[in-house]
């Protein structure tokens, strides 16, 4: 019988540091302290240096080495050592949930098994490696696709899958997409919108909203960069204000909102439905364009970060900063966003003098309604409550 290694006091946390040593700490712009672990070969993932996940990390690699359990004193004296590192010998940077924002950039986090992200800039996207970048992940950050520009006009194809044929509705949903990767959605610098998706029961609007949140932050409904409020009995008062931090979107009926909520609302407004899809026929539809829809985004994103700078002007001053972000990359948003083409006017009859063409106007997101309106696979294990109301999603 293989005997347990026994240590002298103060050696078993020396231990504990060397097997860490693979582990960095760092620290927020905030103050607050983060153990950056390895996930593979490239990969790596952040948390929270004070928190449980950090301790068993710190405890497995004990257990690899000794096949012994460490002493829970060892573990906060090994943790405290790596704390004092993380506060008085690092340079704060960056830490963020899925998005880092940078001067002139924005990554996105892929959060997969080869370490990717997707740095955005103002002269496009690329595919790069998240070892520079310092991003939160546990056990409910799901994977994002590779973007991938396979399909023409892929926002249309979204449009066509979530069936939002009321024009208005789908504008507040590419607005609200955008400013969920705006940078200064990441901090407390600007007000975030927060989309509220109204409807009768059975229209679908759990399943829009779990949708949506895929797009950029698959996981729970509650949990990572992107959340779901979900027909709450009674709306929490501070909504308005954690939405600056973590876009969000609410389930709930438009008249209910608070004047705070509804100043930062983007409403969307599902009919009831007739005809219906299964939700398996859904997740693979979604699939299939996901990778091109991350794509269009990116590349909103990209628009939006070159021509900010022009965009200074906004005629709704509770959402400024979100107005000018939308507008900023409207140019794309809006060239492939209908949905679909209206049908042909009749031919006119001799006898009918047809009037003189009016001059198309473009709708422009930021100034179309009160509202600041002008864009992984879907992950089968997010399923709540309301998945279960929504055995089949209308369309």
């Amino acid at each position: 019988m293989e005997r347990t290694p026994t240590f002298k006091p103060g050696v078993e946390a020396h231990i504990h540091l060397k097997l860490g040593a693979s582990a960095v700490p760092l620290r927020s712009h905030s103050g607050e302290t983060f153990l950056s672990i390895p996930t593979g070969p490239t990969g790596q993932a952040v948390l929270p240096l004070r928190s449980r996940r950090a301790e068993l990390w710190i405890t497995a690699n004990f257990y690899r080495a000794y096949e012994s359990a460490p002493s829970p004193a060892a573990i906060q004296r090994a943790l405290s050592v790596l704390h004092a590192r993380a506060l008085f010998d690092t340079t704060p940077q960056a830490i963020g949930r899925r998005l880092i924002g940078k001067p002139g950039a924005i990554v996105l986090d892929l959060a997969n098994d080869f370490g990717q992200c997707i740095e955005i800039s103002p002269t496009g996207w690329m595919l790069a490696d998240d070892l520079p970048h310092a991003f939160l992940r546990d056990e409910n950050t799901g994977p994002l696709p590779i973007p991938e520009e396979t399909i023409e006009e892929p926002l249309t194809h979204l449009r066509e899958l979530l069936a939002i044929h009321d024009d208005e509705s789908w504008t507040n949903i590419l607005s609200w997409l955008a400013n969920a990767l705006r940078p200064c959605a990441l901090s407390n610098s600007a007000a975030c919108p927060i989309l509220v998706i109204d409807g009768p029961a059975g229209s679908g609007k759990s399943t829009l909203a779990r949708m949506l949140k895929a797009l950029i932050d698959p996981g729970p409904a509650a949990e990572g960069h992107l959340r779901i409020v979900d027909s709450p009995a009674r709306i929490p008062q501070n909504l308005a204000d954690v939405s600056d931090q973590q876009p969000t979107i609410l389930i709930a009926p438009a008249h209910r909102l608070t004047a705070q909520i509804a100043h930062r609302a983007l409403t969307v407004n599902l009919p009831e439905r007739t005809a219906c899809r299964t939700l398996q026929a859904l997740r693979l539809d979604f699939a299939a364009i996901h990778p091109s829809v991350l794509a269009a985004l990116c590349t909103i994103v990209s628009r939006a970060l070159r021509g900010l700078s022009e965009s200074t002007q906004s005629t709704y001053p509770r959402l400024a900063e979100a107005s000018a972000w939308v507008a900023a990359g409207a140019a794309t948003a809006t060239a492939v966003a209908r949905y679909p083409d209206p049908p042909p006017p009749p031919p006119a009859s001799p006898d009918t003098v047809s009037p003189a063409p009016s001059n198309p106007v473009s709708p422009h997101p930021a100034n179309s309604n009160r509202n600041i309106a002008a864009a992984a696979p879907y992950n089968p294990s997010d399923s709540d409550a309301a998945a279960t109301r929504e055995a089949h999603h209308c369309t």
